[in-house]
Order: structure tokens, then C-alpha cells, then sequence
């Protein structure tokens, strides 16, 4: 299974702390799991405030078999596998950030910089 998928948060999800909900019942998901490159993306940095229409999670697929009911419940579509530069990891398995994935994101970052 490669089919990513994608929970947009609206406005008033973000103001009601959705995104701690689904970041701790996702890792409860995980642990249980005890499952390798089970992870939750997110489209903010760390540190920075969820912008509404632009925050968004993306649910790996080894993930989707078990966070199914998560995923509907929220409105999440399938999608394609985010780049590097446009996700970072927000819970589950930190080692899904791998080598390839953050040499593919250093890449990205490294042709914007050329642009500039």
C-alpha cells in the first residue's frame, strides 16, 4: 500500500486544538502498533502558528490500515506522498525522516536557494 492521505484543518479545528487531539491519538496508535515508518506529517514548521487553509496532515501509508477511523473522521483524501521541503514530521516513527527523505529536502532547499 503506497496511497498517502491528506487531513485539512480548518480555522475553527485549529482554535479548538484538533491538532494535539490527532497528534496524541495517533502516537496512542503507534506505540500500540509497535509499527516502523507508521508517521504523521505536517505542513508548519515547528514553533510557527497553524495558518488556516494551509495547515494540513499527512497520514503515511502504513499508517492508513490503522488510522482509518482517524482519517475519515477528519476528512482526510487520498494524496499524493508529500516533497521534504513541503512536510515535516509531526508524530509516529522520527526515523521515517530518513536520510534519503531529508537529502531530497536539503536538495529542494539548496535549488530555492539558487533561484533567489
Amino acid at each position: 500500500m503506497d496511497q498517502w492521505f491528506r487531513i485539512p484543518l480548518t480555522t475553527d479545528e485549529i482554535a479548538s486544538n484538533v491538532l494535539m487531539t490527532i497528534q496524541v491519538e495517533f502516537s496512542r496508535l503507534w506505540l500500540a502498533s509497535d509499527r516502523n515508518e507508521m508517521a504523521l506529517l505536517i505542513t508548519q514548521r515547528p514553533n510557527e502558528p497553524a495558518a488556516p487553509y494551509k495547515t494540513a496532515l499527512f497520514v503515511s501509508p502504513l499508517s492508513v490500515p490503522l488510522c482509518a477511523d482517524l482519517i475519515c473522521r477528519y476528512g482526510g483524501t487520498a494524496c499524493s506522498e508529500p516533497s521534504p521541503s513541503e512536510a515535516e514530521w509531526f508524530a509516529g516513527d522520527d526515523k521515517f525522516m530518513s536520510s534519503v527523505r531529508l537529502a531530497s529536502k536539503v536538495a529542494a532547499s539548496n535549488r530555492s536557494q539558487e533561484t533567489e
